[in-house]
């Protein structure tokens, strides 16, 4: 039985990763690279990282990402509120402009993010804002 989503994410296709600012999130080697270096994170921290990566712009309840990457664990929010400081650690989000706090809600994963793989073909995931559609979204920052 696989003991954790990073589990299952290893044995995607090579080539499985997500691009965002100078960052890599590799789900083959299931690591955060900047500028091809490898950054640590802890699995459960990569693992909340890799479910914001996939939805990128819209806001992620707590609830949504502890059943996502606890699945059947009990746990309370403030495993998700110290992986959540670990990823912005590590990805130098001092002002929380990469990973945003909604308060009481949840989590918005700002930037947009190019999908690379075999099924994706490298193609750009834009960040759904609901305040600027039309035109360059304010979240964006490639």
């Amino acid at each position: 039985m696989l003991r954790s989503l990073t589990d299952l994410w290893s044995r995607m296709p090579e080539g499985s990763s997500y691009r965002f600012d100078r960052f890599i999130v590799d789900l083959r080697s299931a690591c955060l690279r900047r500028d091809g270096i490898v950054v640590p994170l802890r699995p459960k921290s990569f693992d909340v990282l890799v479910h914001l990566v996939r939805n990128p712009g819209r806001l992620v309840a707590k609830g949504e990402l502890i059943d996502s990457v606890w699945q059947n664990v009990i746990v309370t929010e403030n495993s998700l509120a110290q992986c959540i400081r670990e990823i912005r650690e590590a990805l130098g989000d001092n002002t929380q402009s990469v990973i945003e706090t909604v308060a009481k809600r949840g989590y918005l994963f700002a930037p947009s993010v190019i999908v690379d793989g075999a099924a994706a073909s490298g193609r750009a995931v834009p960040c759904r804002c609901p305040t600027d559609r039309r035109s360059r979204c304010c979240h964006s920052t490639i």
